[in-house]
């Protein structure tokens, strides 16, 4: 692979592979690196190539000339794909990497100052990419990056093929610990599996330890990686683990499903009725995700007298038999009459109990679903009561009361009417993404 980098400092991205397995496989033509220097393509005796901003602004700007006089001066390969190397560009990693190092030539595009002019982006560049979320002096360190990670997956560059094979995020996750010897170090032995000569458990041991690592370290990149039937089985085993000396995600969340007050479509104070399938649907959302309690909130006595029939059907009567399941989620369901009663649940048990409302409308938004989620996490003495309206949603008054209000479930086009169960069900999941 031949690597072109546009540089104003030819000497950086040189110094950087003058020892090690890429500057080896430069020596012995495995890969070709070549630096061009924009200001070879300027006219003016000062050799200009940046410029002040049009509208203003602090710094400098690259000029677009120079540029792309630089990347049209260099000889292109079939397969080749030109580089700007930018803090807007797409994150690298490890896919990103295996992309690039199917091409026969990258050229890497190093900016300064305040950046490029957009123009010799538009036509010139094929590709932005960032090397992560933060800002450095110029594109020469982050074209160094993109060379050696895509260097180490060329044939030839490492000796060992497995040794790349076996990086972390080759395969999605990071990698498993290794040892050497001694075989103590203080007083911390090797573990037992990797001297014992099985080969079978060793790699089992390290594909439970690579999946361990990256719950722990990086959950992130489970949601990006497709997990074997045996790697889920692995993976739930390690987070019961973890749940059962942090306790389990969920433990300190509670449901509140709010039928008075809450608004009709002329905005007037309302009691709605209790539907059959928000009792059956939430009851399972809540069982699913493991949550304590689910309130149903109504003033209405023959609405409690009709939850009651529909609950003790399904607990106690025939339906306890033929849908055992249904009978274990109807457990976690209550009934109060007011949102009040929700909150003197908790004060009787001397908890602290901070509560988050959901609307449709964005007006309300004070959080994240990540930060509630983090909150949740960080403090379990604190109980979490997530409401839900029914009819057009939640009083101005329960609004306001609230501690925290989560950003509306935004659908594709105008139509925004989701049942509110299936908001629940949404809602719960995007709380809880990080737990896979």
């Amino acid at each position: 692979m031949r690597f072109d980098i546009i540089t104003l400092f030819p000497e950086m991205v040189q110094s950087c592979f003058a020892e090690g397995v890429v500057g080896r496989a430069l020596q012995r033509g495995d890969i070709a690196l070549k630096c061009v220097n924009p200001r070879d393509f300027t006219s003016d005796v000062h050799r200009t190539v940046d410029d002040t901003l049009y509208g203003g602004g602090s710094g400098m700007l690259m000029k677009a000339e120079p540029l792309a006089s630089a990347v049209s001066a260099v000889e292109r390969a079939s397969r080749s794909r030109v580089i700007y190397l930018s803090p807007q560009g797409q994150p690298l990693n490890q896919a990103k990497v295996r992309e690039l190092a199917e091409l026969e030539q990258l050229i890497l595009v190093c900016g300064r100052y305040e950046g490029v002019d957009q123009r010799f982006i538009d036509h010139y560049v094929d590709e932005e990419i960032s090397i992560g979320d933060y800002v450095i002096s110029g594109g020469e360190l982050a074209a160094s990056v993109v060379i050696d990670s895509v260097a180490r997956c060329i044939p030839g560059v490492i000796g060992q093929v497995q040794s790349v094979t076996e990086d972390s995020f080759f395969e999605g996750l990071l990698d498993a610990p290794h040892y050497t010897r001694p075989a103590e170090f203080e007083a911390e032995a090797v573990p037992a599996v990797l001297s014992g000569g099985h080969h079978e458990h060793i790699e089992q041991w390290r594909e439970e330890q690579s999946l361990r690592r990256t719950w722990h370290k990086r959950p992130d990149l489970l949601e990006k990686t497709v997990l074997s039937t045996r790697q889920r089985t692995m993976l739930r085993k390690i987070m019961r683990e973890d749940w059962q000396q942090r306790g389990m995600p969920g433990a300190n969340v509670s449901i509140a499903l709010i039928h008075y007050p809450v608004y009709n479509k002329r905005h007037e104070v309302i009691t709605t009725s209790v539907t059959n399938m928000d009792l059956h649907d939430i009851s399972r959302t809540v069982r699913t995700f493991e949550l304590t309690n689910y309130f149903v909130v109504t003033p209405v006595k023959s609405q409690h007298e009709l939850m009651g029939r529909i609950t003790r059907h399904w607990t106690e009567g025939y339906g306890s038999t033929y849908n055992p399941d249904r009978k274990e989620a109807f457990d976690r369901m209550q009934f109060v009459h007011s949102l009040e009663d929700v909150r003197e649940h908790f004060r009787k048990r001397g908890q602290r109990l901070v509560i988050t409302a959901t609307s449709a409308n964005p007006k309300w938004t004070n959080t994240t679903y990540p930060h509630l989620s983090r909150m949740m996490d960080q403090d379990r003495e604190t109980q979490h009561l997530i409401l839900f309206g029914t009819g057009w949603g939640l009083t101005d008054e329960i609004m306001e009361a609230a501690d925290y209000v989560l950003p509306p479930i935004d659908g594709n086009g105008e139509y925004n009417h989701l049942s509110v169960r299936s908001a629940a069900a949404i809602t719960l999941d995007r709380v809880f993404r990080r737990y896979p």
